[in-house]
């Protein structure tokens, strides 16, 4: 589901804190959003197929003790606060509103208790590297002995009953299968230079 992301945006430094108004073509980015016209109040979306959306835009303050930052949330119809933006029915809409009318479910949601189990091992088997193409297992790059195993024990633990191999849904399509987490494995850096 194509969704919006504040914190993306402030990540990369879109969103203005001052009064200035700025233009970007997101065709390149997102091909369903055709341009975003953000200021600091308002982010201004307008879709290839030509429907356009004002939002408004809340900073919120975090605090703390000597750590005083502000980050940009999106406010939905429905007055709730909310860092996505999911392109439901016509509009962009929070996970609340898209899940209510039906349009936003996670993966999970959708498939049965074995087809949980199933959902997960094949995204713990894609995430250690086994692609239906390939058909082996290999460590993958950078990653630890230790937590290869740890990885491959906990798979085991998934795929204990047998089973649990042989779910086939209609609904657990290939981007459904892609791991979305990296299971508490930290990135290695390739080379310090």
């Amino acid at each position: 589901m194509l969704c919006l992301d504040a914190r993306w945006l402030g990540r990369k430094k879109l969103i203005p804190k001052d009064w200035s108004t700025r233009r970007y073509d997101f065709s390149f980015v997102l091909p369903p959003i055709a341009a975003l016209t953000l200021t600091n109040r308002t982010a201004k979306i307008l879709t290839g197929d030509g429907r356009e959306q004002t939002v408004a835009i809340h900073w919120q303050h975090n605090g703390g003790i000597g750590y005083g930052s502000i980050r940009a949330m999106f406010i939905c119809q429905c007055g709730y606060r909310a860092f996505r933006l999911f392109d439901c029915f016509g509009a962009f809409r929070c996970h609340n509103c898209a899940t209510a009318l039906g349009g936003v479910r996670y993966a999970c949601q959708q498939t049965s208790r074995k087809g949980r189990k199933y959902l997960q091992s094949q995204r713990l088997r894609r995430f250690l590297g086994e692609y239906p193409s390939l058909g082996t297992m290999r460590k993958p790059l950078f990653m630890h002995r230790k937590t290869y195993g740890a990885l491959l024990n906990r798979l085991r633990q998934i795929e204990a009953n047998p089973e649990r191999r042989k779910y086939k849904g209609n609904r657990l399509t290939e981007r459904a299968l892609r791991p979305n987490n990296m299971y508490s494995v930290q990135v290695a850096h390739i080379a310090d230079v």
